[in-house]
């Protein structure tokens, strides 16, 4: 395994159902994943900056029923956003959206708020707020 990929957790969070951790590869390229009783979902992220600007988004837009959304990485070659709904005040999704490639995953109620205490727990560890 001469070429395997190492990680690191450089950062942690958990809320409920939900972990929410900041990986770091050999590379250097960081990675967010994100376990759920339903799903995991692993991503690079856009930069180190990333978390912080996404405990923001998340402080901002959560609990309101406003449309906004965010880049806040790839998965191969697509585009991974975080879109508050603007119709329901505790709906988010993460969505990877390029090419012929979509997936979504969907969080209401104590999902969504188990999901933001996470990535701000998270944040918090990176330190970056």
């Amino acid at each position: 395994m001469e070429d395997a990929d190492h990680y690191s957790c450089e950062a942690f969070g958990k809320a409920g159902n939900f972990t929410v951790e900041v990986l770091s590869k050999s590379d250097g390229k960081l990675l967010l994943s994100i376990e759920s009783p339903a799903w995991d979902f692993c991503f690079e992220l856009v930069s180190p900056a990333t978390v912080g600007v996404l405990a923001a988004f998340l402080r901002r837009y959560n609990g309101r029923a406003e449309f906004a959304e965010l880049v806040i990485g790839s998965f191969c070659g697509a585009a991974v956003e975080i879109v508050k709904d603007d119709e329901f005040v505790d709906r988010l999704l993460l969505r990877a959206l390029g090419g012929d490639r979509l997936v979504y995953f969907t969080m209401v109620g104590s999902a969504t708020d188990d999901f933001v205490s996470a990535v701000l727990q998270t944040a918090d560890e990176f330190g970056i707020e």
